[in-house]
């Protein structure tokens, strides 16, 4: 089965999209986002837009982070030692 290489431009709005939706998908305390806002004096729009915000600045900078991560080498390593730290 042959698959037509993808342009690099194409290539690189998948992954923000993908990251865009990745980004989304960290807010699982979005239910809580009504009961945050009125702790800090915001209306529950003004909250939602932050959940907005964060996912385009992790949608925008993901690139430069995976181009500063290195080889899969330094990536794998460095995701061992995150597991680690976890563990305890």
């Amino acid at each position: 089965m042959y698959i037509a290489p993808i342009a690099p431009a194409v290539a690189l709005v998948i992954s923000w999209l993908t990251m865009f939706l990745v980004g989304t998908d960290l807010f699982v305390l979005s239910p809580l986002l009504p009961r945050s806002a009125a702790d800090y004096g915001v209306s529950p729009t003004l909250a939602g837009w932050c959940v907005t915000a964060f996912s385009l600045a992790y949608m925008a900078t993901a690139p430069a982070a995976w181009s500063c991560s290195g080889s899969g080498r330094t990536t794998a390593g460095a995701n061992l030692f995150f597991a680690r730290a976890c563990v305890g």
